[in-house]
């Protein structure tokens, strides 16, 4: 890297950093809560839950047999937030940020054009968006697949109602 990229690395490094720190931390956390969801699916208590997302009962007692699916509500809260959240406190301030330092009249007085300054400083911030959201979503993605398929109270979809009459 040379010139304006790399003084935009050097200046946004920080705040990569921070998102590859989110994304390792709920990284650990969904390896975490999976295994314990597998524990739970491999225990046979689903075993006799059909597939599809409806209410399984236990056998005896018939009351509803649920998997702990609150982390995975968070991740997907996180999913929904996070290119708002980055964009709100990354890259809304990273222009003005820059004017008030004056940054912007060293880099221009470099020979960079307007436009290169400006889509370096942006391609950084929105490439790291992207990245980290996809990878959200990967994870989002991967602990959810094993209890997909499974017959319980699916507490991501709207449940239907059946219309009589």
């Amino acid at each position: 890297m040379k010139g304006y990229l790399w003084l935009a690395w050097r200046q946004q490094r920080l705040l990569v950093g921070v998102g590859a720190a989110v994304l390792a931390t709920v990284a650990a956390i969904a390896a975490y809560s999976r295994a314990d969801m597998l524990d739970a699916l491999r225990s046979g208590l689903f075993d006799h839950c059909g597939t599809g997302p409806l209410y399984c009962t236990q056998s005896g007692t018939g009351l509803p047999l649920l998997l702990d699916v609150e982390p995975l509500r968070y991740l997907g809260a996180l999913n929904i937030a996070l290119p708002v959240v980055i964009g709100v406190f990354w890259g809304a301030p990273l222009l003005g940020r820059d004017r008030e330092l004056g940054t912007h009249r060293m880099v221009l007085a470099q020979g960079v054009s307007r436009g290169q300054w400006f889509a370096s400083r942006m391609a950084l911030a929105a490439v790291t968006t992207v990245a980290v959201s996809g990878a959200l979503a990967g994870v989002f993605a991967w602990w959810w697949r094993p209890a997909a398929d499974r017959s319980y109270r699916d507490s991501f979809a709207v449940p239907r109602r059946s219309r009589r009459g």
